[in-house]
């Protein structure tokens, strides 16, 4: 969705990532120490020749075990993304080797050429070389080669590339090897390096090429945990780049791009008509943007050249859809038109590595956004993407990292910030009418902020009046068994000028539990928040929500009944989350309110253990009853 991975090579690191490789034999007792893994890497490789002329050729070489049916399943094929005139593919080799020696080669009639983009014109100059590796099984060995030829490497004469050192899947060995042309001068980083697995360095001539190479071996199997940070914040990873600096970066897309933005008369007229009868800039901007989200279709691009090169804004708003630099291309036509400052800004989204400024390479971002210039200091980011995100707000994968912005006098990094509170909550109040019989009638209404109504919208967004009405009647289930849902409403999930809401009514049976002249019921609906806390013990950071989670309850007590236990309040407070609790009596009406905030993005393995007690805690608050019982 939200990605514009380029060039080839960059794409396939990534690839690779998500795709391990593996093998046997001594390498045998090596993975079958790691039973969780699915796959096991015998040796992944990767190989660049780069000219000082801009020409530019890698080989891939990756040979693989097959640990179990899992793997079977989820790693039996293999996709190479590549650019047709600009990049010549060559399969070098593919085959399997089963568990008794046979060898099966990948025959060149199974070998498919797709284009991803078919059904979208504008970005339909990439392919994909697919095919499957035959008679795979557990202990089967697979392997392949590639070479990617391309007459020029991004950025005009400087190159960028990513390498991950580890995978996620226990490897035998990992290299990386780099020949370079004199007169090019290489910035590298080897990000989180494991200091009892360290990556190898050797540097040597060939001619008068300067020849680099990283290696390392013996990686185990890393455990998935929810919440986890990017892999790439994780384990060894391999960042270069031979451009000076990041105005050399900036320099090349506004040349490939900077001419897209420009107002023509289409752009002009439809400029005018949203913003006639506005007089402020910022009024100016949200019609703008909330005509933009509202009629520009977002299209995913990830691969190629493609990835950085975008239409013109006419041709978005002719063909009504683009990826995420069409959309941001289309907002600064409409708003230059208007008179309104911006630019464009990249990121990478906050499920992927974070950007090392050292390093200058554009391949380290994966999305575009646009920023409308406040002041001297201050900058309003707008996402084209954000479909569903009111103008002020930003979707959550944008938040809490550095974009990097194309200022006209030279690109600099800003810090988006994470929204607090005030613009990021959830907030639900319910009105709960008790019988003598325990049944009960609960009505719902919820209001929401920031990405959690952004969240919201995209849901109703997505689903045939049925559907929603199916959904409140599932939600109503939840709360009570045989609960019958009555009634429902819920503003235009389309309509980013208001708030967004929604309110549901039903009937539940026998909600409380009667024992003789006792009632018992718990507050329906209240969420524990545990589905990050569920292990004991973490290896990984917790990457968690941000923003303030509010829940109210107003239960009128039975006729004929008095409270007799009510439970206590509760005050939980940590650097990562605080929480309160309580119940009070008023009148005929207990009131109940629980608020969850997010003081931090992040919790540390250190603080893992005594945060997650917290939540027990709140967890178990959850669970408590409300005793009435019948007056005499």
């Amino acid at each position: 969705m939200r990605r514009i991975l380029v060039f080839a090579c960059p794409v396939l690191a990534l690839f690779f990532i998500d795709a391990p490789a593996f093998s046997s034999d001594p390498r045998t007792s090596f993975f079958q120490r790691f039973p969780n893994a699915d796959l096991g890497v015998l040796k992944s490789e990767k190989e660049i020749w780069v000219g000082n002329d801009g020409r530019y050729r890698e080989t891939v070489r990756e040979k693989r075990e097959m640990l179990n049916e899992r793997s079977k399943e989820r790693y039996s094929e293999v996709q190479v993304p590549y650019e047709p005139g600009k990049q010549v593919l060559s399969i070098l080799d593919a085959m399997t080797t089963s568990p008794d020696g046979k060898v099966l080669s990948v025959e060149k009639n199974a070998m498919k050429d797709s284009h991803p983009y078919a059904d979208y014109p504008a970005y339909d100059r990439t392919m994909v070389k697919t095919f499957t590796f035959p008679g795979t099984s557990p202990g089967a060995l697979t392997e392949y080669a590639f070479s990617l030829q391309s007459d020029r490497v991004m950025l005009d004469g400087a190159f960028a590339d990513s390498f991950m050192m580890h995978r996620i899947q226990p490897s035998l060995s990992a290299s990386y090897t780099l020949h370079l042309s004199p007169g090019l001068n290489l910035k590298y980083r080897v990000l989180n390096p494991d200091k009892n697995l360290p990556v190898s360095f050797t540097s040597g001539k060939e001619g008068e090429n300067s020849v680099l190479r990283w290696s390392t071996q013996n990686f185990g199997h890393v455990r998935y945990e929810p919440g986890m940070p990017p892999w790439g914040d994780l384990l060894p990873r391999l960042l270069l780049s031979t451009a000076s600096d990041w105005s050399q970066c900036a320099d090349w897309f506004l040349r490939l791009n900077g001419k897209n933005t420009e107002p023509t008369p289409v752009i002009k007229e439809l400029a005018e008509k949203l913003t006639r009868g506005l007089t402020t800039p910022s009024d100016k901007t949200r019609a703008i943007y909330h005509w933009v989200v509202g009629n520009i279709r977002y299209v995913y691009v990830s691969m190629g050249f493609a990835g950085y090169e975008t239409q013109s804004a006419e041709e978005i708003l002719r063909d009504r859809y683009g990826d995420c630099k069409g959309g941001s291309s289309l907002l600064l036509a409409l708003l230059k038109a208007a008179g309104i400052p911006a630019c464009y800004a990249f990121l990478a989204t906050n499920d992927q590595p974070k950007v090392v400024e050292d390093i200058p390479s554009m391949y380290q971002f994966n999305h575009c956004i646009v920023a409308v210039k406040q002041n001297q200091k201050e900058w309003l980011f707008l996402d084209s993407v954000g479909k569903t995100t009111r103008f002020g707000t930003l979707p959550s994968m944008d938040q809490g990292v550095k974009a990097l912005v194309l200022d006209s006098k030279k690109p600099i990094f800003v810090s988006i910030p994470i929204s607090n509170g005030r613009t990021e909550f959830s907030e639900e109040e319910r009105e709960v009418s008790l019988d003598e019989k325990g049944d009960a009638l609960v009505s719902v209404r919820r209001r929401f902020g920031g990405s959690e109504e952004s969240g919201e919208r995209g849901f109703y967004q997505a689903r045939s009046p049925e559907q929603i009405k199916i959904s409140f009647q599932k939600e109503a289930l939840q709360y009570a068994a045989g609960s019958e849902l009555l009634d429902f409403s819920l503003g235009d999930p389309r309509n980013l000028e208001k708030p967004f809401s929604c309110r549901f009514r039903y009937r539940a049976r026998e909600n409380a539990i009667r024992a003789g002249d006792i009632l018992v019921f718990r507050v329906p609906g209240f969420s524990t928040g545990m589905y990050l806390f569920d292990p004991t013990e973490r290896i990984h950071p917790v990457k968690a929500e941000n923003g303030k989670y509010l829940e109210r309850a107003r239960i009128t007590v039975p006729v004929g009944y008095r409270v007799r236990y009510l439970p206590k309040p509760l005050h939980l407070d940590s650097p990562f989350v605080s929480f309160k609790g309580n119940y009070r009596l008023e009148g005929n009406v207990v009131l109940f309110e629980a608020l969850m905030e997010y003081k931090a993005a992040d919790l540390a393995v250190a603080d893992y253990r005594k945060t997650r007690e917290l939540y027990l805690k709140r967890a178990r608050f959850g669970k408590e009853m409300i005793v009435f019982e019948k007056r005499r």
